[in-house]
């Protein structure tokens, strides 16, 4: 008899970061209506650029390792924020992530950068 694995504790806030942003996802798309009229409301906000990274980098760290894609994030020495709807700025960073995967060669690199005069310019 297989007993299944309990993931790292670790993991269990992954997935469960990972589903609430799937379920916001999905509940917008379901509004077929905003969708169809392009009038899906943005809700801007300040949102901290490393946090939404960190968050990011968590979600699709598994996908990386799978195809052993080496990643690299930006530190940021100040906060560094930017005005944004946040579920829209992390659906996009997903997206880009994970084609920089999809298309990367095996044992790849995928670097992500913010160019020092965006971040200087808030110092």
């Amino acid at each position: 008899m297989h007993r299944r694995q309990r993931p790292p504790e670790g993991k269990h806030i992954q997935i469960l970061k990972a589903g609430w942003h799937l379920l916001t996802l999905i509940n917008e798309i379901l509004d077929l209506a905003k969708v169809e009229s392009r009038q899906v409301p943005l809700s801007e906000e300040p949102v901290s650029l490393a946090e939404i990274l960190l968050e990011c980098q968590g979600m699709i760290d598994p996908q990386a390792q799978q195809r052993g894609i080496h990643m690299t994030f930006p530190r940021f020495d100040i906060p560094y924020y930017v005005l944004a709807d946040r579920t829209r700025l992390k659906q996009v960073l997903i997206n880009l992530l994970s084609n920089a995967i999809k298309y990367n060669v095996k044992q790849g690199t995928v670097v992500v950068t913010a160019p020092k005069a965006l971040r200087d310019e808030f110092a």
